[in-house]
């Protein structure tokens, strides 16, 4: 890459990042400035042409910034009142249960390619297939967190990369290099491991809490007009409500049904938040 070119995109993220613009918009603007210059001297461009036309870093920063402030403005979520934890859910939080319910899936496909890369990597170290098999695995891995970014955006609401990440200008060498260093490689492989657990743990919370709200809510009204003991079996015998608890109990399964939204919009909160800082290094402001 140009000289000219790698200190425009180094003042065009100082810009940004002086503007307080999100780390992921950052990543993107900075893809795409990299994309037009290269584009533009592949084709027999000048440098400073391209400069010209693709803008000064004050004006690129500012167009970047008003673009995703409007994109912000039109994806917000409406502001849910503060009248307590428990609360009608709303798109955000439907979003939230399916994300918890996806992770389950995406964690196992995660751990299976954590474990299977490092493990060709580490024993293939000492032959010189090693190094193409793990440069292929840094680039799925590299890949993935694009993917899970993308979903994670889309569920959960907080900014991510849209744009894959700058590769350093240089031989192959130096990018192996730099990308065994860059912390980002190796916390990307932790969180793709650590989400097989915290999937089943999603997954389980959701579909447990659920079941048995559901089971509060329609078991007594089974057994009211149908005979059908509440629990089959409880210490030998069959468990039958009272009367008057029929409707307690109901009204028992429907606020359960409104903690399990509120916990799982909470721990969605929490997972964006979290994914944010091992996928892109810095934590940025959800919507």
């Amino acid at each position: 890459m140009d000289e000219q070119m790698s200190a425009y995109l180094a003042d065009l993220g100082a810009t940004l990042h002086d503007l307080g613009a999100d780390p992921a918009l950052i990543q993107d603007a900075n893809f795409d400035a990299a994309e037009f210059l290269q584009g533009a001297l592949d084709g027999g461009g000048s440098a400073d042409d391209a400069i010209v036309e693709f803008g000064s870093p004050a004006e690129v920063a500012a167009a970047y910034l008003a673009a995703e402030d409007a994109v912000e403005r039109a994806l917000r979520p409406p502001r849910r009142s503060a009248h307590g934890l428990i609360a009608a859910p709303d798109t955000r939080t439907w979003a939230s249960l399916a994300y918890l319910l996806l992770s389950l899936g995406t964690g196992i496909a995660y751990f299976a390619i954590a474990v299977v890369g490092i493990s060709l990597s580490l024993s293939l170290a000492v032959f010189i297939v090693g190094v193409p098999v793990f440069l292929l695995f840094v680039g799925v891995v590299r890949s993935i967190s694009l993917v899970e970014g993308r979903i994670i955006e889309t569920l959960l609401g907080i900014r991510m990369p849209r744009r894959p990440l700058l590769a350093p200008a240089g031989s192959w060498l130096e990018r192996f290099k730099h990308w065994l260093k860059d912390r980002r490689t190796w916390t990307t492989v932790v969180y793709m491991a650590a989400q097989l657990p915290l999937g089943i743990a999603y997954f389980t919370s959701v579909v447990a809490g659920s079941a048995v709200a559901a089971w509060l809510v329609a078991g007594p009204w089974l057994q009211a007009f149908t005979g059908v003991p509440f629990l089959p079996e409880v210490n030998g015998a069959e468990f039958y409500l009272e009367g008057w608890a029929v409707l307690p109990a109901s009204a028992a399964g429907v606020l359960l049904f409104l903690i399990v939204f509120a916990v799982a919009r909470f721990v969605g909160s929490w997972h964006a938040r979290y994914a944010k800082w091992m996928l892109v290094g810095s934590l940025g402001r959800e919507r």
